[in-house]
């Protein structure tokens, strides 16, 4: 049994949440602690209402929090089914070029014009994919010659798709369906299912929602909403359109109200008169430069928790999109000593792990270029077995560059020592008998040098032997884990490896052995070039020098939040700033797909009854996420802006500051 309860008010959804499960517990005599099942879109959501139910219940027995994939996981393994591995994005993106290939066709063309293009093209086919999209999309009447190449291109991709689920390999939407004949069953224990937080649900999930409803007892969604107002359409159009409901209106209730609760109705409608002001609860600056942003945000932090005693895990710092902040968080933070938790993300090249296994890559692959090979040496983790190559790296350095070595094998360990021996640059017919002389002193010093350096390439050559003799995906990666174990040991190096590097790593040495699997041709240097390629577009998660996690915690970070807007969703926090408050950041304007535009769309989506979303809905979704974001501060609001950048050139503040 379905029911849909709605509210603008954080504060009254989370309350509404306790009195549910309250209200079961107290009216089951025969079984207090009958399971419920809470579902919500994101991990920081879940994190969130633990919190928020650790507080209500002296115990969560019998509660289980899950996020979509974990519910479809869940299911799964209670059906000792063993879960479908996620391809990564690259992974599909070479599945995508292969099948664009042998496609043909004007697409085909366009895509070996401008490479780039495939990423754009995946993003389409995962919105086919999210949206459930299956048989015959591609015999849609009425949709544009292009639009039906691209729902061509779809029905290869996605039975190249399907194809791999026999392998156990599958995408995100392709794990989810494989869950749903699961799901009921897995389900049919929970007395009760609440659904928190979410405005919409793409296809999978929400076929996934529809599988739970077969068999839980009741199903609630609990969503933001409001019957009225012009910010939250784009949510009431979902439910209607989709399920064909609107949300019932929760019940007033005293106390847990956030400080915008009255006005978020009137965002973006001048019709409506606007209740009175909360004195002092909603503050707004601007500064020159994201970094003289954040630092001002940081005193205020400080502010909050010292002079008001704000808990740090309470106060939350939002912006549209955390990468103009990503190079100056850590240490404006930790300069200020504000432990934090973040999503936002650096290069993976940063890590001097990572950018040692890159110079690694480089030099047994490309024939030992200086650059990379002295680099390798420099980096502090080369352990060959020999000598340290960085005790002797500025050495080698220096006596490349005096004879001119650019690479190669041969030049390293058979050239450069037979040269130095010769006694070159000098020779006994130079007019300079006293620098000959000079050098010949150090001549010995030097061909010791030399003679050091081509053992080490001699070593690094033998090792790397399997690298350069492999024959599949597999081998290449088996290959290049064991050269990175023996020559670049996690241990090794000022600081370590750190997990993050490993792990990213591990994820990427997955993916070629992925590519074979997926039948890919394989040729070394299309394994070298995918890797290479991963690697250097990776990106780690900033993580904290000082411990975001209590001393009594085992999971939960104790630190501030600092979020992108689509994680913050559905959170609300005591304080609230909201950065980055910029017209090019703020709202983002809606871009159409340029393969499968919103006609197309709107076809497809009328036709197969699918939330295959619209670009142009963008902007409704934009004004939905601003009342989120302006909503999830229970105590104190602040909005910051830049009126410059860093170098002093002029920034617009956003246009939305005239709806705050």
């Amino acid at each position: 049994m379905r029911h849909i309860e709605g509210h603008h008010d954080f504060g009254l959804l989370e309350a509404r949440l306790v009195d549910l499960i309250r209200g079961l517990r107290a009216g089951d005599d025969a079984d207090p602690f009958a399971p419920i099942a809470i579902v919500a879109p994101t991990r920081w959501l879940i994190t969130h209402l633990r919190t928020i139910l650790a507080e209500s219940f002296p115990g969560l027995v019998g509660v289980v929090l899950l996020h979509h994939d974990a519910l479809a996981r869940e299911a799964l393994s209670a059906a000792g089914k063993t879960p479908l591995r996620t391809l990564s994005t690259p992974v599909r993106e070479q599945i995508l070029a292969r099948a664009i290939e042998e496609s043909g066709g004007d697409l085909a063309r366009y895509v070996a014009r401008r490479p780039g293009a495939v990423g754009a093209l995946l993003s389409t086919m995962n919105d086919l994919r999210e949206s459930g999209i299956s048989d015959g999309a591609a015999r849609t009447s009425g949709v544009s010659s292009r639009g039906r190449e691209v729902l061509s291109l779809y029905e290869t991709y996605r039975t190249r798709l399907e194809e791999l689920r026999s392998v156990g390999l599958a995408d995100r939407s392709g794990t989810l369906v494989a869950a749903l004949p699961h799901v009921p069953d897995y389900t049919r224990r929970f007395r009760l299912v609440i659904h928190y937080g979410a405005y919409e649900l793409i296809g999978v999930n929400l076929a996934l929602m529809k599988a739970v409803e077969e068999s839980a007892g009741r199903v609630i969604y609990l969503v933001p909403s409001h019957p009225r107002s012009v910010a939250h359409e784009h949510a009431r159009a979902f439910w209607r359109d989709m399920l064909g409901a609107e949300p019932v209106p929760i019940e007033e209730a005293s106390g847990s109200r956030h400080i915008l609760s009255d006005r978020l109705p009137c965002l973006y409608d001048d019709t409506l008169e606007l209740p009175a002001p909360i004195p002092g609860a909603v503050d707004l600056f601007h500064a020159q430069g994201a970094g003289a942003e954040l630092r001002e945000v940081a005193l205020r932090i400080l502010a909050l928790h010292e002079k008001i005693g704000v808990a740090l895990d309470r106060i939350a710092v939002i912006a549209r999109s955390l990468t103009p902040y990503a190079t100056y968080l850590k240490a404006v933070f930790e300069d200020h000593g504000l432990p934090f938790a973040t999503t936002a993300t650096l290069g993976a090249l940063r890590e001097a792990h990572v950018q040692a296994v890159l110079d690694l890559i480089r030099t047994v692959c490309d024939d030992y270029p200086r650059q990379s090979l002295i680099d390798l040496c420099r980096s502090g983790r080369l352990r060959t077995g020999g000598p340290d190559p960085l005790r002797h790296a500025a050495a080698w350095d220096r006596l490349s560059r005096e004879f001119g070595v650019p690479g190669g094998l041969s030049a390293w360990t058979t050239d450069l020592p037979r040269r130095v021996e010769a006694g070159e640059p000098f020779s006994d017919d130079q007019p300079d008998r006293e620098a000959a002389e000079r050098y010949a002193r150090f001549r010995e010093l030097l061909l010791d040098q030399a003679r050091t350096l081509a053992s080490t390439v001699r070593r690094l050559h033998g090792v790397s032997r399997a690298l350069r003799e492999a024959r599949s995906f597999e081998e290449w990666a088996d290959a290049m884990e064991a050269l990175i174990e023996r020559l670049l040991p996690s241990g090794a190096g000022p600081e370590g490896a750190g997990a993050p590097a490993e792990d990213l790593l591990a994820g990427l040495l997955s993916d070629l052995r992925d590519l074979g699997q997926a039948g890919l041709p394989f040729h070394r240097t299309t394994a070298r070039a995918f890797f290479e390629s991963a690697l250097s577009s990776a990106s780690l998660t900033i993580s904290p020098a000082t411990d975001p996690f209590g001393e009594n915690s085992v999971s939960e970070p104790c630190g501030v939040r600092v979020l992108d807007a689509m994680q913050a969703r559905g959170l609300s926090f005591d304080a609230v700033f909201l950065i980055g408050f910029n017209a090019d950041l703020i709202p983002r304007r809606p871009v159409e797909d340029p393969f499968l535009g919103d006609p197309d769309r709107r076809l497809i989506r009328a036709r197969a009854g699918a939330a295959l979303p619209l670009k142009s809905a963008g902007r409704s979704e934009e004004r939905l996420l601003m009342a989120h974001l302006l909503g999830a501060a229970r105590r104190h609001l602040t909005i910051s802006w830049q009126h410059a950048d860093e170098g002093g050139r002029a920034r617009i503040p956003s246009l939305a500051l005239r709806e705050v």
